[in-house]
């Protein structure tokens, strides 16, 4: 596991900002590709940063029981990928906080 992620100071720093786990939200899939949302997912979204960066607290989250397991087994299996990444590309992962 990534020691710099999922820390509190990790959390802290997300509050705020949109963030990859944010970005369904955003887009909307569709035949022939990606566009951009154009309904309440986008204002809800904006409300939900808004009220983060005015009260400096983090939104719940409501994420499924299959999206916690799925995001689960991804954390889990974090440091498999990146040592298959490693070999197959021959680079080196450098791991990061929050960017």
């Amino acid at each position: 596991m990534n020691d710099l992620q999922r820390t509190e100071e990790w959390y802290q720093q997300r509050i705020g900002h949109l963030t990859a786990s944010m970005a369904k939200d955003l887009i909307r899939y569709q035949k022939g590709g990606i566009t951009l949302q154009t309904d309440t997912k986008i204002t809800n979204l904006k409300y939900r940063i808004l009220a983060e960066q005015l009260t400096g607290q983090a939104t719940e989250d409501h994420f499924t029981a299959d999206a916690r397991r799925r995001m689960q087994w991804g954390t889990e299996q974090e440091e498999h990928a990146v040592n298959a990444y490693e070999i197959k590309t021959g680079s080196i992962v450098l791991m990061s906080g929050f960017v």
